[in-house]
C-alpha cells in the first residue's frame, strides 16, 4: 500500500479517520498542513490534559490497514 502525502489515498485515510473520530464524539480539525486532531473534552476542568498522538505514514508499499479496508 502506498499512502504519499497529500495523495488522493492519503487524503482519503485522512478523511477515514476524521470520520472513526466523529462517530466517538471527538472534536476534528486539521492544521495548516493537514495534520488531523481530535479533542475529547473532559468532564473536569481543573483536571490536567492527556495528549496522545499517531500517524498515518505517507510510505511508498507500507503496510496494509486492517481497521478500515481500502484506506
Amino acid at each position: 500500500m502506498t499512502r504519499l502525502l497529500y495523495s488522493k489515498e492519503w487524503m482519503s485515510a485522512q478523511q477515514a479517520m476524521k470520520a472513526e473520530m466523529e462517530k466517538e464524539n471527538l472534536i476534528t480539525y486539521f492544521d495548516s498542513v493537514g495534520n488531523l486532531f481530535g479533542r475529547f473534552e473532559g468532564t473536569d476542568s481543573s483536571g490536567g490534559i492527556i495528549l496522545a498522538g499517531s500517524h498515518i505514514d505517507p510510505v511508498k508499499d507500507g503496510g496494509g490497514d486492517t481497521w478500515q479496508n481500502g484506506c
